[in-house]
């Protein structure tokens, strides 16, 4: 007897493309006006802003609320969207929060720089550990053959 496998559910691969399809132009969009060094264009952000907000207005309402559930931290399209979301409601208010995400103030951003830094500060902890570690133990070996 052979198994077949289970057929995919149509509407949900649709409504996932259209959420990632959505977080592309929305990363898209913003990226050429939001200037790294802070030279964004408030006027050019604005009219984005509310391009993509008409935008979102039109998607599924299953895609919608993968947007709106959607984790900031790791490397698929729409967590690169939310972050930059996050990032840009949280930083300006007068913006509209359009898809009614929990954006705190604080930078998103950074606190994935600031967690950067720690895993950056463990690392060097266990370096010097393992160097200390492998010192002691060459000097006990030397001593223990000179004896």
């Amino acid at each position: 007897m052979v198994k077949t496998a289970e057929p995919i559910n149509e509407s949900v691969r649709v409504e996932y493309d259209e959420a990632a399809g959505y977080a592309r132009a929305f990363t898209r969009a913003l990226s050429s006006i939001c200037d790294s060094s802070e030279d964004t264009d408030l006027t050019a952000l604005t009219r984005a802003w509310s391009d993509l907000s008409s935008q979102y207005g039109e998607l599924s309402n299953s895609s919608k609320q993968t947007l709106q559930n959607a984790s900031f931290s790791g490397i698929d399209d729409k967590a690169k969207a939310v972050a930059f979301y996050d990032y840009i409601v949280g930083k300006y208010s007068q913006l509209a929060n359009f898809m009614s995400r929990s954006v705190n103030n604080s930078n998103v951003m950074g606190r994935e720089i600031n967690t950067s830094h720690a895993d950056m500060s463990l690392a060097v902890i266990v370096v010097i550990t393992l160097t200390i570690t492998s010192l002691g133990a060459y000097f006990f070996l030397h001593k223990k053959r000179h004896n």
